[in-house]
């Protein structure tokens, strides 16, 4: 289990985060919960504050790789809540999204400890997945857009 979060730490260190070199996200912390519920992958569609409308939903831990959704504008973004944290300092979390060619789009998330936070993605509209990766703390993700 050390080696596997020293290697999270490692790859952490060796990806751009949002908020030094990535231009093609934009964060902004929000006190918004995520709407949760019983079962994993939510199918239905939410409509949440300002016409954001969500199109898929997860809960867990540990890593997933999620399955294929469709955005279509091509500014949408990744609402995400940490919980549950081992004891202080020893929850890591990250989101890696990618396009339908496999191609790594954008890191929306890279946290050590709680919290919750939103990252604008700006990508052509199409279909998408996310890599989900933690270690030591539970999470709830959203994909929301504007429609």
């Amino acid at each position: 289990m050390g080696a596997f979060v020293l290697f999270l730490i490692i790859v952490g260190a060796l990806v751009p985060t949002p908020s030094t070199t990535a231009t093609n996200v934009r964060d902004a912390s929000t006190s918004a919960g995520l709407s949760t519920s019983p079962a994993e992958t939510s199918p239905s569609v939410k409509r949440t504050a300002r016409g954001w409308t969500e199109i898929a939903s997860w809960s867990g831990s540990g890593i997933k790789e999620t399955e294929t959704f469709r955005t279509s504008s091509r500014e949408w973004r990744v609402r995400w809540r940490t919980s549950n944290e081992v004891f202080a300092g020893a929850g890591i979390f990250q989101i890696m999204v990618y396009d339908e060619d496999g191609s790594l789009v954008t890191m929306a998330a890279n946290k050590q400890g709680t919290g919750n936070d939103v990252s604008y993605v700006c990508s052509s509209p199409g279909r998408h997945h996310l890599m989900l990766n933690s270690g030591n703390v539970d999470w709830d993700v959203a994909v929301e857009e504007v429609r």
